[in-house]
């Protein structure tokens, strides 16, 4: 392992300067390298990998049907809000935009070096191709929701996710569906009210796909605080997780200092 480390270092880009800092990086080096660990947080920590937060929020399936065809309903005072389904069809531009945003996000004038992995349509083709070639085999058909859009352009808040089999039918236990990215279009500019309306109407798609599916459970790894604390203020029933062995998210960072990871959700284990 010690190995290791140096060697991706140079492997799919240029190798970083001695001494240089983010603002001097230049485009085709490589920044830093990231790994999801099942042995704990030690041994790669040895080598270079710095473990880094690893939590989720457990949500049980629902097996009742959305109250309407088109979603599942949420609402703001006497406002309905509706989670619309989404598709293969509409990643690309959600993507496109969520990437805008975040280089945006970390352009700005921060005491802390940032780094984060995007959540671009080929990260997330990676995740629902492999869906597709486990649910093809399970059950004769792919599914056709992967996630769930909340509000018009400029606010939306949206939601994509891949469901995982680990057990098969006969043990379902071993089933999750995995959040991989959850977007606030417009984080400054809408409201708690409305933000939490979407993620309730977002969180009773995916718990209705994920009875409809066969999967024991639905998570969501790392929530940004104002996004648990939503979770918490409307009453969904969940359970927080903090990851001591397994999947523990750990990066090495080429540059000198400290780094804080942005982003640190499910769509980047791939």
């Amino acid at each position: 392992m010690n190995m290791v480390g140096p060697q991706l270092a140079r492997w799919q880009g240029a190798e970083m300067k001695s001494g240089e800092s983010w603002g001097d990086i230049k485009d085709g080096e490589v920044a830093c390298s990231v790994l999801y660990s099942d042995i704990g947080k030690k041994f790669y920590a040895k080598h270079g990998w710095h473990p880094y937060e690893s939590t989720h929020l457990e949500f049980p399936p629902q097996a009742s049907p959305p109250p309407s065809e088109s979603g599942a309903a949420g609402a703001v005072g006497a406002v309905q809000v509706e989670a619309a389904p989404l598709g293969y069809h509409e990643l690309a531009e959600l993507c496109s935009v969520d990437e805008r945003l975040i280089r945006a996000k970390l352009s700005k004038k921060s005491t802390k070096t940032r780094v984060s992995l995007i959540p671009d349509l080929d990260a997330m083709l990676w995740h629902l191709m492999r869906e597709d070639y486990m649910t093809k085999h399970i059950f004769g058909q792919t599914p056709t929701v992967r996630g769930g859009v909340v509000g018009e352009h400029g606010s939306r808040v949206w939601a994509v996710w891949t469901r995982g089999y680990y057990g098969g039918l006969k043990k379902p236990e071993g089933n999750t569906m995995h959040i991989l990215r959850l977007a606030i279009e417009d984080e400054e500019g809408s409201g708690d009210e409305y933000v939490q309306s979407a993620i309730e109407a977002l969180l009773r798609m995916a718990r209705a796909q994920a009875a409809e599916w066969k999967v024991n459970n639905v998570e969501m790894w790392n929530p940004e605080p104002r996004v648990r604390g939503l979770i918490e203020k409307a009453g969904i029933p969940h359970e927080f997780i903090e990851r001591e062995n397994d999947s523990i998210a750990s990066l090495m960072w080429y540059g000198q200092g400290e780094v804080e990871w942005v982003l640190n959700e499910k769509f980047g284990w791939c």
